[in-house]
């Protein structure tokens, strides 16, 4: 058990193995580099252009079935930071982006890709520099008690929790407070498919998205006991003609709404902003 001053850590970006769990014991707090140069992929972390993606993930796996991450620690991705040797944070770059109408280049917090039977568990995941979860590619993911925080409503891109182009996910029992959807489930290309977001509570963020990349077809999707308290938007869909596709066989049910701008919107215009 974590205590005292020896309970916080300083990592740049990893990477887990086959097979490998990460476990953040309690009161343990895990901070993500504030050094745009430990992420750097061609030169750009750190920087808006028109590109984007120009940095690795804080935590990332690929083709790597097994993997997990579990509390009850927290990881925080500080966001909110002035990076070293400049005077804007992650959220500050985001921000320019939107402005210029570009892309910011900012490391998501964990990005599983092609990796089956993944697990979350029982962990707080706090201020991400962009997307806080994503699973991409993958057959089998589970994210049970997770708690998703981001402390700044302005965080764009901090999404907390994006199934992409995967099948058999879980998102339940878990708390997202984010700036951004509090859960995405994207089809770029590749089907979504049976997924089951149950027993939630969202609380800032966009909403219980669908899209906006659903060109590859989303499926068997069923949300239940879900409250959102306080986002823009409740259950959305969203895409456009550049990257629409069929969704269908999707059930809402015991879902509770309020202080919500939008609690339904069906979107088949929608434009993203860079990201």
């Amino acid at each position: 058990r974590a205590v005292g001053a020896k309970r916080a850590f300083l990592i740049g970006p990893i990477t887990l193995r086959r097979g490998v769990t990460l476990v953040v014991d309690s009161n343990a707090i895990v901070f993500g580099s504030r050094d745009p140069k430990e992420y750097d992929i061609d030169g750009r972390c750190g920087t808006v252009d028109e590109r984007g993606h120009g940095c690795r993930p804080l935590i990332s796996a690929e083709n790597a079935n097994g993997v997990g991450i579990m509390g009850p620690g927290t990881i925080d991705g500080r966001g909110w930071a002035k990076l070293l040797g400049g005077a804007e944070s992650w959220w500050d770059l985001a921000q320019d982006a939107k402005v210029k109408n570009q892309s910011q280049s900012c490391p998501r917090l964990v990005q599983l890709t092609k990796s089956n039977d993944a697990t979350l568990y029982n962990v707080t995941l706090k201020n991400s520099a962009n997307f806080h979860v994503v699973f991409d590619r993958g057959n089998g993911f589970t994210a049970w008690g997770v708690r998703i925080d981001t402390r700044d409503p302005r965080a764009r891109n901090t999404d907390g929790i994006d199934p992409a182009s995967a099948t058999n996910v879980t998102v339940t029992h878990s708390f997202i407070n984010t700036g951004d959807d509090n859960v995405a489930i994207k089809a770029g290309n590749i089907a979504s498919s049976h997924m089951t977001i149950s027993h939630n509570h969202f609380y800032r963020g966009h909403g219980m998205s669908i899209g906006s990349e659903t060109d590859g077809g989303a499926s068997a999707i069923r949300v239940f006991d879900l409250s959102i308290d306080g986002a823009d938007n409740g259950l959305r869909i969203k895409s456009n003609a550049a990257r629409g596709g069929l969704v269908h066989d999707v059930e809402y049910r015991d879902v509770c709404i309020r202080n919500t701008k939008d609690p339904i919107e069906m979107d088949t215009h929608y434009t993203a902003s860079a990201k």
